[in-house]
């Protein structure tokens, strides 16, 4: 029991402990760069994009409709 409690076996002990977490870290690390696909859009990206195109379609049909009034803007006259 008293190797267990030596100084120098703990010591051993937590630097094996931090050198393998490191270790991994490095090698989880590396795989979620690797799968990770700079090119793909995220949800946000996609929804910006979705209300941009939406915006556009609206300004050529009220360019395109001049005389038609927008419902949402009522005059009292």
């Amino acid at each position: 029991m008293e190797y267990i409690t030596n100084p120098w076996v703990i010591s051993l002990i937590i630097v094996v402990f931090i050198i393998g977490n490191l270790a991994s870290m490095k090698h989880l690390g590396q795989t979620h760069l690797a799968r990770k696909n700079p090119n793909k859009k995220t949800e946000l990206e996609k929804l910006i994009a979705i209300y941009k195109e939406k915006d556009a379609q609206e300004q050529k049909t009220s360019t395109s409709q001049p005389n038609k009034e927008n419902p949402s803007q009522k005059s009292d006259d």
